[in-house]
């Protein structure tokens, strides 16, 4: 595809999302006819293009890809339109149909200049290389054509976002149905940003070496997903804000945050400076945190009261008190959480939150701790949690806090659908 480009073809899908066909000045070539990209509950098998040997759509659903004869294979790498095998899908259809023409973006060019131009249900294909200070700013994008800016599969070697001139190497603000795909965000003050936008994926992202948090949720930010990513190595210059996922804000200035249904799905995430690994602030409801992975770390300084490496705060200003804030946090693996000022595993406290079916162990302290501070007196539900190896109670709650240790059945929040990754 690489040396097709450079005669100055380009790759498009028809709206069926099933041709792939090839653009020129003069014409449009039909190579060859691909299944649809698999999403959701389709087969999500990837139709070989047999004419140039063209990886076929993978699947981002349930099924197998096996590739297109001669470029694709059983190696799973997969063609545009599609992710690669399996991929944990959905039952929604890609947002991106191939309506829109693609954008091609290459190492030197303005990756910045596409974003700002970018028409709804385009995606921007991102090649190899270094960019920075990447803004979407008061662009409302809807489910049916929002912005793709994904790591272009086709070309090797890593998209590394760097800060540039901008604190923040990626920052959403204002905005609506923005996805961010298979990036890398190395260094800046807070690696991703999101600010008072809706509807935002941030998928299979590596962010590190951040000075303060990698990523960031806040200030009234609503459907915001963190999945499959791999976030560590932050709080580099301020290791005590040094949060890897930071969701709401701690600053008066901003109450209240009333952010919520935030995603937060399978990420690797260790070695966040003295910071948590997940910190969720106090006004935030509707968020859920499954199936991540914490790791090495060493919360709180002398001045700075991280406790744990999985945070939930409780409520230390006058918002919603009788309100359960619908936070869980279920199915996660914490461990090697070692003295900063604390070594906690998890805290929390009874302010409607569900702690369920998590492994937790190698804790320098306790594993859970159920903290009276800010304290609703709405409910802890502590349940079916594997706790071991602790140097202090494997699991201890506060006298003032409503301890339910039952069954709490399914959570009843889902990751949005709009975008298949």
């Amino acid at each position: 595809m690489d040396s097709l480009r450079e005669h100055g073809y380009r790759f498009y899908m028809d709206p069926t999302g099933r041709v792939l066909t090839l653009g020129l000045v003069s014409g449009v070539l039909v190579l060859g006819v691909a299944a649809a990209p698999g999403c959701g509950e389709q087969d999500g098998s990837g139709g070989g293009i047999t004419t140039t040997g063209v990886a076929g759509a993978a699947g981002s659903g349930t099924g197998t890809a096996a590739g297109g004869t001669g470029g694709g294979g059983a190696d799973n790498t997969g063609g545009r339109g599609g992710s690669q095998a399996g991929g944990g899908g959905n039952s929604a259809t890609c947002a991106h149909d191939g309506s829109v023409p693609d954008v091609v973006v290459s190492d030197g060019e303005d990756l910045q200049a596409a974003i700002a131009q970018a028409s709804g249900g385009a995606v921007i294909w991102v090649g190899p290389g270094t960019y920075s200070c990447l803004r979407v700013e008061q662009q409302a994008f809807s489910a049916s054509a929002p912005l793709i800016v994904r790591k272009d599969p086709t070309r090797s070697g890593d998209a590394n976002i760097q800060r540039g001139s901008c604190y923040f190497p990626i920052r959403v603000i204002d905005s609506s149905y923005v996805a961010f795909d298979g990036l890398r965000v190395d260094g800046g003050g807070i690696g991703v940003y999101v600010d008072h936008s809706d509807h935002v994926v941030v998928t299979a992202l590596e962010v590190t070496g951040c000075d303060q948090e990698g990523i960031q949720i806040r200030n009234d930010s609503s459907y915001v997903d963190v999945v499959g990513s791999h976030i560590h190595d932050t709080g580099v210059t301020e290791p005590k804000w040094g949060e890897c996922i930071y969701v709401g804000t701690g600053s008066n200035d901003d109450f209240p945050d009333h952010t919520e249904y935030v995603w937060l799905e399978n990420n690797d995430i260790h070695s966040c400076g003295a910071g948590e690994g997940i910190n969720i602030k106090p006004e935030v409801f509707h968020t859920t945190a499954r199936g991540n992975t914490i790791y090495d770390i060493a919360p709180g300084t002398a001045d700075q009261y991280n406790q744990s490496a999985f945070t939930i705060e409780g409520e230390s200003r006058d918002y919603l008190l009788t309100t359960p804030r619908e936070v869980w946090m279920e199915n996660n693996e914490i461990y090697d959480v070692t003295l900063g000022r604390w070594g906690h595993c998890v805290m929390a406290g009874g302010t409607g939150v569900y702690v369920v079916n998590n492994t937790i162990h190698h804790c320098e302290e306790r594993g859970i701790y159920g903290n009276g501070f800010g304290d609703l007196g709405l409910f802890l539900v502590l349940f079916n949690n594997d706790v071991t190896n602790t140097t202090a109670e494997a699991v201890y709650v506060a006298d003032s806090i409503a301890l339910d240790e039952t069954d709490p059945g399914p959570n009843p929040h889902q990751p949005q659908s709009w975008y298949c990754h």
